[in-house]
């Protein structure tokens, strides 16, 4: 069927074999007809983890990386229940979810919408409240299926609250100030499963910044601590007096108790300890700052290297301080009755670290991140030890499978935050049971936007945001880059790989850019060689569906025919049914290159069959069009409303079958013979890409969460 092409895997880390891999092998399975079987039909559900069994779609037979601890955007808050059942984490314009503190696997889901800011639990463990960037505060019954919340408090403006009092009373006050209304500091307690207010409340403060958390909140409620950036009279109007405000909530004087000017210029948050005699603050620009209240006297913890201060936590016994920050590490002190000793640094996360808590004997440590990310700490002979996570942190948005099934890449986008810039592309040997990361490709940046296996598995390619790169697979080199540059009015600026699809059995490419750009190379050239080029009439081409033959592609809604070393437009078909396509379409002429306009309705996305006579194509507004091809006729259907959100993929197998996915993770299955009518729907998380196997019976799904679900049409 398909030529042999075997390659050795070179030792990549110390203590690793070299494994003999093979893309194609006339040694594969084959079924009574004599055709080869895929690898992928030997994948088995039953080697997923019980939880994932249980969870997970019928149809879903494998999955790449480790379902645990995972959300599908940056986590922002972490929190564990009294008794140490639940562990709870809320995201960015995405959920809370419930996680088993043990085994970091996925309970429960609460859907919100907009940033969660904060989580915690009733002193039972039963009740699971948050914040939201929309003025609500939520509860949610854990003993109840039901994922609507049995009682909230209302505003019209965002809030940051903090809670007090083992989680039973909180204080919250607004961050958007509408109509002259003056900031509130307002006393809630839960009461006969209801918020109630008490009837505290603290006013005539300088409001807080939008988005911040600043308030801090004594253990036994009497403190209370604010932000407050304050103009002086004279003073620079740029540079506002910084100070922080005390409050004796004891004292029913509405003001302040007193007020402390600070070193710090941008408090990310601050913590009372227990005996409420030091005020701990994190400063984005200049690390932790410490006041005492005794004297007001502070102190700054200045680290070797300048760090950017996100989160703080002491432990509870209060013998550590962790300081979580903007690059992604945990440092640690001794706290000393606040005079903290340094101790390390550690890496953590690939992005900001938003939050870190503990357990009641202090075994074991969790961190959130800015990288989607939760990660479990077990303490190990005095040190911290994190349970390394498969697979990728951010969401998958790239993947591709080998031709003979037997080879998957992944790979992400790393483009979150301040993060890091550099990223990789796994490459996972699909035999056996359950498929296993075997390769790490380096040489990527940052969003990682497209993948190509050649059809005889000597190559891989990847669109990222440098250019493309391509792995001779052969040998473990970081591979060969290729780039485009564009000048426009004010400089030359590197484009951004977009998308990227392997030409039939040859080893040239063709990918697209943004500028518009797409191009054709010659890959097994040193350097590759870059053939033709030409634009399109939009910006980013992160779309290309190639033909089987490797002789048409089409970018989005623009179909490209590849003639000998060149791109030319394709005779356009007409979108009416009877009508002849017309034969002598030409593209414009600007500057240097031919700019093809389109010729079917405006596509974000497109999948084309393998013979080629049938396109599918997704719309900005969430419609499908289905057009096919017969001699010199074209039919299309138009299918309205498709999904109820953005699809960010589409394929179609050879028996007919349409796959899409959307922003909110539902993948719907559709028959050509039956378009409108839906016949499977699976709900996975949010869906970046999909990939058809060659076998035309597993589809892969890349989701928000890190994870690749492996998906058998036919179950």
């Amino acid at each position: 069927m398909f030529g042999i092409s075997r390659l050795l895997v070179t030792i990549w880390t110390m203590g690793m074999v070299i494994a003999d891999v093979r893309f194609y092998s006339n040694s594969m399975a084959q079924d009574v007809q004599g055709k080869p079987i895929s690898p992928l039909f030997k994948l088995e559900r039953n080697e997923l983890d019980q939880t994932s069994q249980r969870t997970l779609p019928k149809e879903i037979v494998a999955v790449l990386g480790s379902n645990r601890g995972r959300h599908a955007n940056c986590v922002k808050c972490v929190a564990l229940s009294p008794d140490e059942r639940y562990l709870a984490s809320g995201s960015r314009s995405d959920s809370v979810r419930v996680w088993d503190p043990h085994t970091m696997f996925e309970l429960r889901s609460f859907p919100h919408p907009d940033d969660v800011d904060l989580v915690w639990f009733s002193k039972d463990s039963r009740f699971l409240h948050t914040t939201c960037w929309d003025g609500w505060l939520r509860t949610y019954d854990l003993e109840s299926k039901s994922v609507e919340p049995i009682a909230f408090h209302v505003d019209d403006s965002q809030f940051v609250a903090r809670h007090f009092n083992e989680g039973s009373r909180v204080w919250v006050t607004n961050t958007v100030i509408h109509g002259g209304r003056l900031p509130q500091l307002v006393e809630l307690e839960w009461l006969d499963r209801q918020w109630k207010k008490t009837g505290r409340v603290r006013i005539g403060f300088a409001h807080l910044n939008p988005g911040t958390e600043s308030i801090a909140v004594s253990a036994d409620g009497r403190w209370l601590a604010t932000r407050n950036y304050l103009r002086v009279k004279n003073a620079d109007p740029e540079t506002p007096k910084r100070r922080i405000a005390i409050w004796d909530l004891l004292n029913k004087e509405v003001k302040p108790s007193r007020e402390i000017e600070f070193e710090g210029t941008g408090v990310e948050i601050m913590q009372f300890d227990s005996t409420a005699k030091n005020l701990l603050y994190a400063d984005s620009n200049q690390g932790v700052g410490v006041i005492s209240l005794d004297n007001n006297s502070e102190q700054q913890l200045r680290l070797s290297e300048k760090y950017q201060a996100r989160c703080i936590c002491l432990t509870p016994d209060e013998k550590q301080l962790l300081v979580g920050d903007y690059g992604g590490k945990i440092h640690s002190w001794n706290w000393n009755n606040g005079s903290p000793e340094f101790i390390s640094s550690t890496e953590a996360h690939d992005d900001w670290v938003s939050e870190v808590t503990f357990n009641k004997n202090q075994s074991r440590m969790y961190s959130a991140g800015w990288d989607h990310v939760i990660h479990a700490w077990d303490r190990v002979d005095g040190h911290w030890k994190r349970n390394e996570l498969l697979g990728h942190h951010h969401s998958v948005t790239a993947v591709a499978i080998s031709s003979d099934g037997g080879w998957m890449a992944t790979g992400s986008s790393t483009k979150m935050g301040m993060g890091k810039v550099s990223n990789d592309v796994f490459l996972w040997r699909v035999e056996g049971s359950h498929p296993k990361l075997s390769r790490i490709l380096s040489g990527c940046v940052q969003n990682i936007m497209g993948l190509a296996f050649s059809r005889d598995g000597s190559y891989l390619a990847a669109a990222h945001d440098l250019g493309i790169q391509v792995w001779d697979l052969s040998s473990n080199d970081e591979g060969k880059l290729i780039q485009r540059t564009f000048q426009d009015e004010d400089r030359k600026k590197t484009l951004w790989g977009q998308s990227v699809a392997f030409l039939g059995h040859s080893h040239r490419i063709i990918s697209g850019w943004n500028e518009g750009m797409v191009a054709l190379h010659e890959v097994d050239s040193i350097p590759p060689r870059e053939l033709d080029a030409c634009k399109v009439p939009f910006h980013y081409v992160e779309n290309l569906a190639v033909s089987q033959s490797g002789k048409r592609a089409y970018a989005s809604s623009i179909p490209i025919d590849i003639v000998g070393d060149s791109l030319r437009l394709e005779s356009s078909p007409e979108l009416t049914s009877g009508e002849k396509r017309n034969k002598n379409s030409q593209p414009d002429r600007v500057g240097n290159f031919d700019v093809y306009r389109p010729t079917l309705p405006s596509f974000i996305r497109v999948a084309i069959r393998d013979d080629a006579m049938v396109i599918v194509g997704a719309d900005k507004k969430n419609g499908i069009t289905i057009v096919s091809l017969s001699g010199d006729k074209t039919t299309k259907v138009v299918i309205a409303n498709a999904h109820d959100t953005r699809i960010e993929a589409v394929v179609v197998n050879h028996e007919g079958l349409i796959a899409s996915g959307d922003w909110d993770g539902i993948v719907r299955v559709r028959s050509l013979d039956t378009p409108n009518e839906i016949r499977n729907q699976w709900q996975l998380g949010r869906v970046w890409c999909m990939a058809l196997a060659p076998d035309q019976q597993h589809i892969a799904i890349g989701t928000g969460t890190g994870l690749t679900y492996l998906l058998r049409l036919g179950e």
